[in-house]
């Protein structure tokens, strides 16, 4: 048994539980997209990645081509599918995306929480 470590920026195969209704299950690639600062939490915020590609181009959902981050396949990553997932559920680390794939997994990531803008705060 691995005990993985996962960090802001990868790709993962991830085990979820099975879905209900509309949610994701099965094992599936991800994103990781939590920061460092919470890294002693036991979960990891991860946005879910689908080989089914819609050619409606959501707002919202990031083309992955094969690749990246070490993607076998096209992929979509669906920001509207924020998962946390416990460090259990982490299989296989297959890759890094590329700053400005994460970047654009930000942007709509926010659109997708209806965050329009950030601001640091020493709360």
């Amino acid at each position: 048994m691995i005990n993985p470590h996962p960090q802001r920026g990868e790709v993962w195969r991830v085990n979820l539980p099975e879905p209900f209704g509309s949610e994701p299950g099965g094992v599936r690639y991800a994103v990781v997209v939590q920061n460092g600062v919470l890294h002693g939490l036991r979960t990891r915020l991860v946005v879910i990645c689908y080989s089914s590609i819609n050619p409606m181009r959501y707002k919202g959902n990031v083309f992955l081509p094969k690749g990246t981050g070490g993607l076998p396949q096209d992929c979509e990553a669906r920001c509207h599918q924020l998962y946390p997932a416990d460090v259990r559920r982490f299989i296989e680390r297959v890759g890094e995306a590329p700053p400005h794939t994460l970047a654009e997994v930000e942007v709509n990531l926010l659109f997708c929480l209806g965050i329009s803008s950030v601001r640091e705060t020493n709360t």
